[in-house]
Order: structure tokens, then sequence, then C-alpha cells
């Protein structure tokens, strides 16, 4: 690739194929660290692949002659911005309303209670 995306197509192929080949030296598979970067780096090497499937689409026309490289406004820029804060709204309203409550602790609750009402001698 030598084109107008060559400055990610080339990391995109390091994160995405090369990276992955330390997998086969035992070090690096059993190693929390090394699987934690890599992991890390093939996740932005699948957003780097997915990020040029949708530029690339975008930037190339059925003409020739408006072929141009896709340079995002200000609408863009304002959605990206809006989805993103629309997503933490929900997610913090989500956290507020809906509490986190572990299975563990909900059945032992439960076995209490089923011990307390049969202690009263309720059916």
């Amino acid at each position: 690739e030598t084109g107008p995306w060559a400055f990610l197509c080339w990391p995109m192929v390091f994160l995405n194929w090369i990276l992955p080949q330390l997998f086969w030296w035992k070090r690096a598979r059993t190693s929390t660290a090394t699987l934690f970067l890599v992991s890390v780096g093939i996740l932005i090497g699948m957003w780097l692949e997915r990020f040029l499937i949708v530029m690339r689409g975008t930037s190339r026309d059925f003409l020739p002659s408006s072929w141009d490289l896709f340079t995002p406004t200000l609408v863009d820029c304002l959605l990206l911005t809006g989805t993103i804060g629309f997503f933490i709204f929900a997610f913090l309203l989500f956290v507020r309303f809906v509490p986190m409550v572990p299975i563990s602790e909900v059945k032992e609750l439960r076995h209490e209670l089923v011990e307390t009402e049969r202690a009263r001698g309720a059916p």
C-alpha cells in the first residue's frame, strides 16, 4: 500500500498480522502483561481496519472526477460527540436506576428468607 491511507494501513498490518505471531513462544503466551498488550494492539488494529474500510469507501465515488479524501465537517464532529455523550448519559442513568446486585447475595438472602418463613410457620 502506497496510497494516501498507507500511514494507517501499515500499522494495521503490523498490529493484526505480525504482533499475534508472538504467541508462537510459550513465554509470551503465559505472560499476563504480554497478553494484555498484544490484545490491546489487536483491538487497535481491528479498529484501524474498520476505519479504513469506511474511509476508503467514502473517499472514492463512482466518478473519478470527484475522488478526494474525506474530511469531516462540523456536523460530522458534532454527531460523533453527541452520540458519545448520549451513550455516557444513558449508561449513567442505567447505573443510577438499576443498581448492581451480585447473584450470590440474592441467593443468600433468598435462603435466609425461606428459613425465616419456615421458623414463623408460614407455608
